[in-house]
């Protein structure tokens, strides 16, 4: 029995929840501006997760896998 809970405790510690960090695009492919971080906090639980205004962009932490975020290969602005 102490096993099992063993198993249990350290299973739980190796499952990892998948989230992502980035500058959320529009639909440009360009960064959300912002200038305040009560916009990009409202913007970014949206996605289920947190942000702030970075460099008058938005960045969000811990948003679902499938929100796009901008990178530097894919540049379009």
């Amino acid at each position: 029995m102490k096993i099992i809970i063993l198993l249990f405790i350290f299973s739980l510690m190796l499952i990892e929840v998948r989230s992502k960090n980035g500058y959320p695009i529009d639909h440009t492919g360009c960064k959300i501006w912002c200038v305040f971080n009560h916009y990009c906090s409202r913007f970014c639980s949206n996605y289920k997760g947190s942000g702030y205004c970075y460099l008058l962009h938005c960045w969000c932490d811990n948003i679902q896998d499938w929100v796009p975020t901008w990178k530097k290969e894919t540049n379009k602005c």
